[in-house]
């Protein structure tokens, strides 16, 4: 599948510092690949500077810190309607505990690109992180109806592959404490 994607005729095919051929690289490189990855995001920062892909490329490439802050918030600076951006910001928010924020970003995903079984989860966990079981458990109820069966997540830590509509609702089983029914 990743060497498909780079056979694809995108317009970086004839110029290879394009950033659509550039971001298509960097996703096909595999995230365990962390060298590779900063190469091609320091190549599509050199090529376009102003662009907030570019940094946020530059943003997944780096190590957890303040490298990745500084390139997230210049993506954010560039670019603040970008949906990656947002769900970057979401996904940092919530890890350092700040839900409410992280909905106000994954709102703003969901309203820039389609729906994708890491951008509900997310808002199930968000959901949760400020109380809002009910509608943490609707969404997740609703993911059988959003995803097709045959849609697949791997997650990497685990090196596991699941339906994304199970994503979702383990999303909402992992709520635990904060939305006691979630256990159930």
């Amino acid at each position: 599948m990743r060497a498909a994607l780079l056979a694809l005729a995108w317009p970086g095919a004839k110029d290879p510092s394009e950033l659509n051929a550039l971001t298509v690289r960097f996703h096909a490189i595999g995230a365990s690949h962390t060298k590779a990855r900063s190469d091609v995001a320091e190549r599509a920062i050199a090529a376009h500077p102003a662009s907030g892909g570019a940094w946020l490329l530059k943003a997944w490439a780096a190590p957890a810190g303040g490298s990745r802050r500084a390139a997230l918030d210049r993506a954010l600076e560039l670019a603040p309607d970008h949906p990656g951006v947002a769900l970057f910001l979401a996904q940092d928010l919530l890890r350092r505990g700040e839900a409410q924020a992280a909905l106000t970003h994954i709102r703003l995903a969901l309203r820039r690109s389609p729906p994708t079984a890491d951008l509900l989860a997310l808002h199930v966990r968000a959901l949760g992180g400020v109380q809002r079981c009910d509608e943490a458990a609707a969404l997740a109820t609703s993911a059988s109806g959003l995803f097709a069966p045959e849609c697949q997540v791997l997650v990497a830590e685990k090196n596991q592959v699941l339906g994304c509509a199970v994503f979702v609702q383990q999303a909402y089983a992992a709520l635990g404490s904060a939305c006691p029914a979630s256990k159930g």
